[in-house]
């Protein structure tokens, strides 16, 4: 168990968000900052795992006519769209707080499961039985309301991911594909809300579900101002996300 770090910080610019990713796994892998927790969210976007493809995932037309950005992150997994329903939760954590079964060069669930397990552990303070399925996604009865990837780095991990509070399903299936993976189940059969399962849940409501699920599993919590206290952070990231995430040779990469 460990003393851990909790920010709330979010930016109505989805490059930045992503960019301060980058930056906060950066200074936790190198020691400069203990293990830190993210609860965020992004404006309406669509944010693509690194190596999706945009043709697979993406209904380009609709994206256009309506003025939705388009933006990829560092992590795998799959493309993800984002609204004000959408709370987002990054975990950036040192190697050797997961144990020894964890390791940078293997994907199992000695990796995953701790972080899943936190997410589930919240789900039960309202009353939900959450559940693991394929290899990081939690469902709740037969779909999905959390998704999350990693980026791994030799210091620290990254896995990050959203919670589907009260997301429009509609205007998802409108701008996402159906992915290849998926076999043609349709988004409305596949993800759901907390609010569909009867859970009227805001982002700050989230926020003292996870804090009580790291607490409950043994965690001690100390809230962070990054604006305050690490405002060279926020530069970097700023530069980071000129320089990078809003660049269309990294968004339309594939």
């Amino acid at each position: 168990m460990a003393d851990l770090l909790f920010s709330d910080l979010s930016f109505d610019d989805v490059y930045l968000n992503l960019a301060l990713e980058e930056v906060l796994l950066d200074v936790v892998s190198s020691g400069k900052l203990p293990p830190f927790v993210r609860v965020w969210k992004n404006p309406i976007s669509i944010v693509m795992g690194i190596s999706r493809r945009v043709n697979d995932d993406l209904f380009l037309e609709a994206i256009k006519a309506d003025n939705i950005t388009v933006a990829r992150r560092i992590s795998g997994g799959g493309t993800v769209y984002h609204d004000s329903g959408t709370a987002s939760f990054s975990f950036f954590f040192p190697w050797e707080l997961l144990g020894s079964d964890a390791s940078p060069h293997k994907i199992d669930s000695a990796s995953i499961d701790p972080f899943l397990d936190i997410i589930i552990n919240a789900f039960w303070q309202i009353g939900l039985t959450g559940r693991k399925e394929r290899i990081s996604d939690v469902f709740v009865g037969d779909k999905k309301v959390s998704g999350s990837a990693q980026k791994r780095v030799k210091g620290a991990i990254l896995h990050h991911g959203t919670i589907l509070l009260d997301v429009d399903i509609e205007s998802m299936s409108t701008y996402l594909k159906i992915p290849p993976e998926r076999e043609e189940i349709p988004h409305d059969e596949f993800v759901t809300s907390l609010k569909n399962l009867g859970k009227s849940i805001s982002i700050d409501d989230f926020k003292k579900m996870l804090s009580s699920s790291l607490k409950k599993l043994g965690h001690r919590i100390e809230k962070i101002n990054l604006e305050n206290n690490h405002p060279e952070l926020l530069e970097k990231a700023s530069q980071l996300a000129l320089r990078t995430y809003s660049k269309p040779d990294w968004i339309f990469r594939r």
